[in-house]
């Protein structure tokens, strides 16, 4: 490269010395390469005399090479190169001198990892060189690298020391949470199985007491609190129910036999009464109605459960009463009814009803020295209650039969109950009575003569 050198020093970049090669080392297989350094030369008045030459031989960038990179480890793997100006290797592997590098004209990059020319990846570092003093350099970059999976091994240990410690932490803290859970658990666990120890059947818990930490103490012994005033409370409520189960068997009692002692007026006012008086029938009428009620309070006050009655038992009982009470061989009164519980505003009105429906069988369903039965049927299907009434006598000559008291009296109550009623005379006389077995009885109605 010609430079005007009448100025400043020059030195010129790492170049192949053809001609001098073959004169110097005409012995070698290699070209020698020189970096040139040319100067001025001025005399004491300044004026231009000649220029100085000289040609340094490469040879020793080579031995800079060997003492710097000798002191890395050769494990390691780390090559170090000197890149000319334009990108090419001056200084470093054989097989990559005179090789231009891509990467290498991008001087903004420092460090990273980059593909060479072999296809192999690198973390490669490249550090651009600068002058000395006022002298700017020739623009070589100094270029290190090393194989990535070698580069990166420490990181990938530590990334493992640090995967492998993570997860002896994890393991650890959730061994420490089950610990500590099932500490702090214990006093809720132990009062837990203390309320399943109770059970169902109403009994008061035994909680144990518990100090083990504030928290448990505290719930512990708001529950103390709390389940003494349950005790008590229950004590006070069972001790009411107590006092009113006795003073409604009382008034049942008392019903029961009020009723009886009307019975046993009508019965003294019938037989006062001479016989073919119509009142006397009327009388006895009203007296089975009164025993039909009776029967019923005399069965709540003797059971266990003061709102339901067994109305299927009741409906027997009365049956058997109304047998004893017209005494007849040749008519029998049978009762073919299910296990029915319901309440006493239902059972009552249905117990008048089947009074009033046997009753007219047993008058008008059979002639004189006639035989037969009369049967009551109950049945529970679904949501409602069936009750039938069926003779095998005469037959209903008006369908459906009106106009006696009876038939008013149970028109009146089919209403009450909120009920149907329907007949059949095919084979005798069936009157069937359906209600729904949530009826409200105890809405008024009016019974008209």
């Amino acid at each position: 490269r010609r430079r005007d050198l009448r100025d400043d020093p020059a030195v010129g970049d790492v170049h192949d010395a053809v001609v001098l090669g073959k004169i110097l080392y005409a012995n070698r297989l290699e070209i020698p390469r020189f970096v040139d350094l040319a100067a001025p030369v001025r005399d004491e008045r300044g004026t231009l005399t000649g220029v100085v030459a000289a040609h340094l031989s490469w040879d020793w960038a080579s031995e800079v090479e060997r003492s710097v990179l000798g002191q890395i480890s050769q494990d390691a793997e780390v090559e170090a190169m000197i890149l000319s100006a334009d990108g090419t290797v001056i200084l470093g592997p054989k097989p990559l001198v005179g090789k231009p590098l891509a990467f290498a004209s991008a001087r903004d990059r420092n460090a990273g990892v980059e593909s060479w020319p072999d296809g192999r990846r690198f973390l490669t570092s490249v550090v651009p060189t600068k002058g000395y003093r006022d002298y700017p350099g020739l623009g070589w970059s100094v270029v290190l690298r090393q194989p990535v999976d070698q580069a990166m091994a420490p990181v990938a240990e530590l990334r493992n020391r640090v995967i492998a410690w993570g997860i002896g932490a994890s393991l650890l803290a959730v061994l420490v949470g089950h610990v500590l859970a099932t500490w702090l658990s214990a006093p809720l666990r132990a009062m837990s199985r203390a309320v399943e120890a109770a059970g169902a059947d109403g009994a008061m818990p035994d909680l144990p007491q518990t100090g083990r930490y504030t928290e448990a103490a505290t719930l512990s012994g708001a529950l103390h609190t709390y389940v003494s005033d349950l005790q008590e409370a229950d004590r006070r409520l069972r001790g009411t129910v107590a006092e009113k189960t006795v003073l409604l068997r009382e008034v049942h009692h008392r019903v029961k036999n009020n009723l009886q002692v009307i019975y046993g007026l009508m019965m003294v006012e019938m037989r006062r009464l001479p016989k073919g008086d119509l009142s006397r029938g009327r009388i006895e009428a009203l007296a089975g109605r009164v025993t039909s009620m009776g029967r019923l309070h005399e069965q709540l006050y003797t059971s266990g459960d003061l709102t339901n009655v067994d109305f299927g038992t009741h409906l027997r009982q009365l049956c058997d009463a109304l047998q004893e009470l017209h005494p007849n061989e040749a008519i029998a009164i049978q009762a073919d009814t299910d296990d029915v519980a319901c309440s006493i505003e239902l059972a009552t009105p249905l117990g008048l009803i089947a009074n009033e429906l046997v009753v007219n069988a047993l008058k008008h369903a059979f002639p004189e020295e006639g035989n037969g039965t009369v049967t009551v049927r109950l049945r529970k299907m679904g949501d409602r209650l069936t009750m039938t009434v069926a003779d095998d006598g005469i037959g209903c000559p008006d369908m459906p039969p009106r106009g006696g008291t009876g038939m008013t009296l149970v028109d009146a109550l089919v209403r009450q109950v909120g009920g149907t009623i329907s007949f059949d005379g095919r084979q005798g006389c069936a009157t069937t009575i359906s209600v729904p077995f949530n009826a409200d009885a105890n809405r008024p109605v009016a019974v008209h003569a």
